[in-house]
């Protein structure tokens, strides 16, 4: 008797042309969904079904597909990637690369949001037979099959009727309207997918805070809410859940926001009072009414790009290191001498993720030394190699402890590491630690040779400080 497969096909080429006027560049599969995207929550179910490989079918942007998926590690499987000219049919495409599958796999669509039902599938079809899942009289997008007949006519975009294998008590929304998004996208921050996995750390019951992001307790008047990586969101704002705030967005002062989506990279302005509604790209759109708002206004609504500027550390950062190495020779005796005079080791090491990058994108680690003293000028001396190395800028954010950095999703992102966090220059030293991730954070998405000099200028006053020679680093 054979084993369940350990091999599935995820078709992700759905073109999102009923989703205009948002979402087609990247299509259906990569909507943003309470932080996560249709295809993240794919895997997490084929992951927990013991998949290990599988092979994902993409229309466009199949390069942001591959970057978004980290080919599979996150979930300990290998993804293969195949292109079709969107939409065609399951049939057709298992024509083309039907070599790379077994003889009997899962089929399931990428670009559809559903509970985890991959096991209770595996469990229902046993170890030869074939089925389609169905809920409500249609199918649901995932099926055991060998490549032919109904079985992978049920993975045919749009999804057909069926009653097949029934998955009562499961959820399924087939993202085919904004209405069917903004809903999808509330109900996932309301936790009603039983058993998906949510994005985020739990800061009180009902919210979920991204990474480097910062949200005052008194923002949530009625929970649920889900804020992204890299946001922000005023003290004085007020937020009526479900609410769903997406990666890299900035909520101004005095702002409402009720039953709502902001997507990405999305700045609103202060004063707002937004209801049912999904904004960003320009667009204010309630999906209820069936009303889209071009907003022109940067007051009021505005993109906010982020691309961190050169995240390794230039040419010019690796000049100015070897200078200022020459320059400090003389202190790096007075530093051990002194850290051997504390009674502490004279060298201190730790793992950190620096700034160049493996094949696969994901940042390397790097072994950072320091000597044992107080000071954090002649402590952080030996950093100046790691700048030189390219590890390092020499200003830029707080690099990430390896024993952190480990526990993080690969597709989390932070910004350029550096020797000298310019909100040590800049903030005040009692400064809040969510005010000083949110500078670093701004810093590097709005790097500039002006910025850079003001560094300089504020770096080269606090030599002459007690901060820098005698001051705790915080």
């Amino acid at each position: 008797m054979s084993s369940p497969p350990a091999q599935a096909l995820i078709f992700a080429d759905r073109l999102g042309r009923e989703l205009a006027p948002l979402f087609q560049d990247l299509g259906p599969a990569m909507l943003p969904l309470a932080q996560k995207t249709p295809l993240h929550y794919c895997l997490d179910d084929l992951a927990e079904a013991g998949v290990l490989h599988a092979v994902v079918v993409v229309s466009h942007a199949a390069e942001q597909v591959r970057e978004a998926l980290a080919n599979g590690e996150p979930w300990g499987m290998q993804l293969e990637f195949v292109l079709s000219r969107g939409e065609e049919a399951p049939d057709k495409l298992l024509q083309r690369f039907s070599s790379l599958l077994a003889d009997r796999f899962i089929a399931i669509r990428g670009d559809v949001l559903r509970t985890p039902m991959t096991k209770e599938l595996q469990a229902a079809c046993g170890t030869d037979t074939l089925g389609a899942a169905s809920l409500n009289g249609r199918s649901v997008g995932l099926a055991m099959t060998d490549g032919s007949g109904a079985e992978i006519a049920a993975l045919a975009w749009p999804l057909p009727p069926l009653t097949s294998l029934d998955m009562a008590g499961h959820r399924c929304n087939m993202l085919e309207t904004l209405q069917d998004v903004l809903d999808a996208n509330l109900d996932l921050a309301g936790g009603s997918y039983i058993g998906v996995v949510a994005a985020g750390l739990q800061m009180q019951d009902g919210v979920m805070v991204g990474r480097l992001s910062h949200m005052e307790a008194t923002c949530v008047v009625d929970p649920p809410v889900s804020l992204g990586d890299h946001s922000s969101v005023h003290r004085s704002v007020r937020l009526y859940g479900p609410v769903v705030i997406g990666d890299n967005c900035f909520v101004d002062r005095d702002t409402q926001i009720r039953d709502s989506v902001i997507l990405p990279n999305t700045y609103i302005g202060a004063g707002l009072d937004v209801k049912d509604a999904i904004i960003g790209d320009g667009l204010l759109i309630h999906p209820r009414e069936g009303l889209t708002t071009p907003i022109d206004d940067p007051q009021w609504v505005a993109p906010m790009a982020q691309q961190w500027r050169s995240s390794d550390s230039s040419l010019t950062d690796r000049l100015f290191a070897v200078l200022l190495l020459l320059l400090s020779l003389p202190l790096w005796p007075v530093a051990a001498l002194l850290a051997m005079a504390s009674g502490g080791p004279v060298w201190q090491r730790r793992e950190e993720q620096g700034n160049h990058r493996n094949m696969r994108g994901q940042r390397r680690e790097f072994i950072r030394y320091s000597f044992g003293v107080r000071g954090p000028l002649l402590r952080n001396l030996p950093g100046l190699l790691a700048v030189i190395a390219g590890h390092l800028r020499l200003f830029g954010a707080p690099p990430v402890p390896l024993r952190y950095a480990r526990d993080l999703p690969v597709h989390l992102e932070s910004p350029p590491a550096g020797l000298v966090p310019p909100s040590a220059l800049e903030l005040d030293h009692d400064a809040p630690d969510e005010e000083i991730e949110l500078f670093e954070v701004c810093f590097a998405a709005e790097r500039s040779i002006r910025r850079e000099l003001r560094c300089w200028l504020l770096a080269l006053r606090a030599l002459i400080g007690s901060r820098a020679w005698t001051a705790r680093e915080a």
